[in-house]
C-alpha cells in the first residue's frame, strides 16, 4: 500500500493513482465529514470523536467492529444495494 496523507482528497489521488477504487473511509468525525463532502458517495464509519488536535475518545472497539462490517459490505455491494 503507498504511503498518503491522512486527508480523505490525498488518499483519494493516491488510490486513483494506483486504480484502485475508494469506497470507505474511517476516522474521527471530521476526517469523515470531510471524506463525504470531497467524495461524494463513500461509505464512512466514525471510529473516535476528535476533541482538539491532540485529544479525542475512541468508541468500544466492539462497535466499531460491528459498524465496518456492516459498511464494508455496503461498499462492497453493488451501487444499486448501497445506502443514499
Amino acid at each position: 500500500m503507498a504511503a498518503c496523507s491522512t486527508r480523505p482528497a490525498s488518499r483519494r489521488s493516491s488510490a486513483e493513482s494506483l486504480g484502485v477504487p475508494l469506497a470507505l473511509a474511517s476516522g474521527d468525525q471530521i476526517l469523515t465529514a470531510e471524506a463525504r463532502d470531497m467524495l461524494g458517495p463513500i461509505e464512512t464509519v466514525t471510529t473516535k470523536l476528535a476533541m482538539s488536535r491532540s485529544a479525542g475518545a475512541t468508541y468500544a472497539p466492539a462497535h466499531v467492529h460491528a459498524e465496518l462490517k456492516v459498511a464494508a459490505g455496503r461498499a462492497g455491494a453493488p451501487p444499486s444495494r448501497r445506502a443514499s
